[in-house]
């Protein structure tokens, strides 16, 4: 595994190149290969197709083949990449140069699979390129795809043969793009003003398996990066500066908590693909999402916008809609919202005027009911103070009746707040606050006391701010007594790490853990379960026992298999004839 790309690469290729890493059968080991290699590929030509439409040059060949992203195949992703990054090197408006499109005798790997293709594809005519250029390796994958993936089917012993020579050659492919080193990918999460009337940026990094947040502060903000969108980040300094958004094309969904590739955009929803979930895990966005689509691309689909609208507008209505009363029709002068409360409301005839303040109208529904609701609350608590006046004795069982009944007065109507305020009976309800704690009646008032009540969150001191840091019983290679390694089918040249944060209280057990940086949720569930087993013995400040953090780093590696030639040895030696 390179731990380059795991760690540096943008987010959707690392988590797809890991999981690939981690597969052991081979068939699925080829299908992860091949997403590794689609989402590359869909990332390059995402960002060279966002220069082309925030430079605002535009060719008609250009925008005729991006006309084919409604629907694109990985073809198609080919030919934006292709068309794209020629235009924008004539204009010098791109990241990248003119590599792509070059040959070179040095990409061994990308020339050993482009042969090993054109072999499997061609078994009668042998393949014995010498030099080849990224772009000819895109279009042999591309056609090697279609023909035993997209439409057809592979052999399990293919996959063993062609899985190791394929890996090597999309490795080497994704090191020909500097962009993966040079330059962050970010979510942009929200953009704030701060004292200073600076514009800040909060961001969640999107480099490697891991999601860290951070912030950029600019005086002017870019006006092609907005909240929610994926951007492309240029480190300056201590920050780094989104300043190319890759949306709609690449995504963010807060509820999946994922990144998610576009794959179709015509028809009435947006389809998008997470490559590393499981498969290709496909949502369907909603309308919003289809309007940034169309304003994304704006001219350049030349009247596809009409299409998208009319297919929206081909949805079934919602029945609220389609059951509006034909009165309320005539007035298209107010707002839907201002509509809906009027279409609820058929038997309240108002004058025009009023009917553009929404307020009278709610107060308006159901005016009989809520005077009853009223008058039998007024009664209700006429009754229960004359009771008290009367007798003189704070009797717990009506006490129920007042509190509730008040609280569902105060809601439709206000005519119970007058009436209390003139009863003589509430400055002589204070019998009634002193048996409220022995019985569950006051549950509204129960609630109070107990917030204030509640105890300052824990502090964990770090191993720096103690005086006796935190250590595991046992030392520190402890930890590898509560892993199986065998359950985790590493391979040979498998290797990677997980932190784990372990919070210990005073008595040297662990109350919580948060991984720092992990692999995937094998490797780092095993890490938590492990940690949580582990003794400490307490860290100290000023003589006494306290709580306390610590970071805890569990390597994860394959065992090499180099058994075999052990017992050759003795043999060797016995064989050797002694001296004359």
């Amino acid at each position: 595994m390179n731990n380059t790309i795991r760690n540096e690469f943008p987010y959707p290729i690392a988590k797809a190149y890991l999981r690939a890493v981690n597969a052991d059968e081979p068939v699925e080991r080829f299908t992860l290969i091949g997403y590794l290699f689609e989402v590359a590929l869909k990332f390059i030509a995402s960002v060279s197709i966002a220069e082309y439409v925030q430079s605002r040059r535009r060719d008609e060949s250009v925008n005729k083949t991006l006309q084919g992203i409604n629907r694109p195949s990985l073809g198609n992703w080919a030919g934006f990449l292709r068309d794209t990054l020629r235009f924008n090197l004539t204009q010098g408006t791109t990241l990248f140069s003119d590599r792509y499109f070059k040959k070179s005798p040095d990409y061994k790997k990308m020339i050993a699979a482009v042969n090993a293709i054109n072999d499997y594809l061609n078994p009668d005519k042998p393949s014995n390129l010498t030099s080849v250029s990224p772009e000819m390796f895109v279009n042999a994958m591309v056609n090697y795809r279609n023909k035993t993936k997209g439409h057809g089917a592979i052999q399990k012993r293919d996959c063993v043969n062609m899985n190791p020579v394929l890996f090597d050659a999309v490795e080497e492919f994704m090191f020909t793009f500097p962009l993966f080193l040079d330059y962050e990918l970010a979510l942009v999460r929200k953009i704030e003003f701060d004292k200073r009337n600076n514009f800040v940026h909060q961001l969640e990094k999107l480099d490697g398996t891991d999601i860290m947040k951070t912030t950029y502060v600019s005086q002017q903000p870019d006006p092609n990066v907005r909240a929610g969108h994926i951007a492309l980040c240029k480190p300056e300094e201590h920050q780094i500066r989104p300043f190319l958004s890759l949306h709609p094309l690449f995504i963010f969904l807060d509820d999946k908590e994922d990144v998610y590739v576009l794959n179709e955009g015509e028809g009435a929803r947006i389809e998008y693909l997470c490559y590393h979930r499981g498969g290709r895990d496909a949502i369907y966005t909603p309308d919003e999402l289809k309007e940034d689509f169309v304003a994304f691309f704006g001219d350049i689909l030349a009247g596809k916008e009409d299409l998208f609208q009319e297919q929206r507008e081909a949805r079934p209505k919602s029945p609220e809609v389609s059951a509006a009363p034909p009165a309320s029709r005539p007035q298209a002068e107010r707002p839907r919202a201002v509509q809906a409360t009027s279409e609820a409301q058929p038997r309240v005839s108002m004058p025009e005027k009023e009917v553009v303040v929404p307020a009278p109208p709610k107060a308006a529904k159901g005016f009989s009911f809520g005077i009853v609701i009223g008058v039998v609350a007024v009664v209700a608590i006429a009754v229960v103070g004359l009771y008290f006046l009367v007798l003189k004795k704070p009797v717990t069982p009506p006490q129920p009746a007042p509190i509730v009944q008040t609280e569902a007065s105060s809601k439709p109507t206000q005519p119970a707040q007058p009436v209390e305020s003139k009863k003589p009976a509430k400055p002589e309800a204070a019998p009634l606050a002193q048996p409220q704690p022995k019985g569950p009646q006051a549950k509204g008032e129960a609630e109070t006391p107990e917030k204030p009540a509640q105890p300052p969150p824990a502090i964990y001191y770090t191993e720096r701010e103690v005086d006796v840091p935190p250590s595991i019983i046992g030392g520190s290679n402890k930890v590898y007594d509560y892993i199986d390694m065998s359950s985790l089918h590493m391979g040979p040249t498998f290797r990677g790490t997980v932190e784990v944060r372990a919070y210990i209280n005073e008595n040297g057990g662990v109350d919580r853990t948060e991984v720092l940086r992990g692999i995937d949720p094998r490797f780092d569930g095993a890490a938590i379960n492990a940690v949580h087993q582990l003794r400490f013995t307490p860290a100290e400040l000023n003589g006494e026992r306290v709580k306390s953090q610590t970071v805890i780093r569990i390597l994860f590696q394959g065992k090499p298999e180099e058994q075999p030639a052990q017992p050759k040895k003795p043999r060797e030696e016995e064989a050797i004839p002694p001296p004359p």
